[in-house]
């Protein structure tokens, strides 16, 4: 198998594992995306520094706190929310913050549409591609494949 072989059955392996991602947050019930909502914290927030910390839950939703371990970082909510978003929502995503403390969000939908409730906005691909690139989610095995290093034998 050559190279481009490889590259291409790879690519095809990361699709299938993401539209397999796509149809269990789907059906992922509040414990589960709270579970998402506290792990994605490192890689959403891009800082080792920041934890998520469990906050609350609902029907379609999970919070978690991200907390940073060095002062003077602000603490960010993030929300995982599943399928429409209503008024109602949009209410407990206030209440949420005021709850917390906090004047940062994100929010991951779990939706085929993403609305623009807040600074950070993710939408199902953007979920899907954080947690395959972070790990989350998914086992992972590693093949080590050896090329010849021809200059080695000049």
């Amino acid at each position: 198998m050559d190279e481009e072989q490889l590259t291409a059955l790879l690519a095809a392996l990361r699709d299938k594992a993401a539209a397999e991602m796509r149809e269990l947050l789907r059906a992922a019930p509040p414990p589960v995306l709270q579970k998402i909502a506290v792990d994605i914290v490192p890689a959403l927030v891009r800082a080792a520094s920041y934890v998520g910390e469990p906050f609350g839950t609902g029907e379609n939703f999970a919070d978690a706190v991200a907390r940073s371990r060095v002062a003077g970082l602000p603490p960010i909510l993030v929300r995982v929310h599943r399928g429409a978003f209503t008024a109602a929502d949009q209410e407990s995503l206030k209440a949420s913050l005021q709850r917390a403390g906090v004047s940062q969000v994100a929010v991951a939908f779990i939706a085929d549409r993403a609305m623009n409730v807040a600074p950070w906005v993710l939408d199902l691909d953007g979920l899907v591609n954080l947690m395959l690139g972070a790990g989350l989610g998914v086992t992972q095995r590693t093949y080590e494949v050896k090329y010849v290093d021809a200059p080695y034998f000049r």
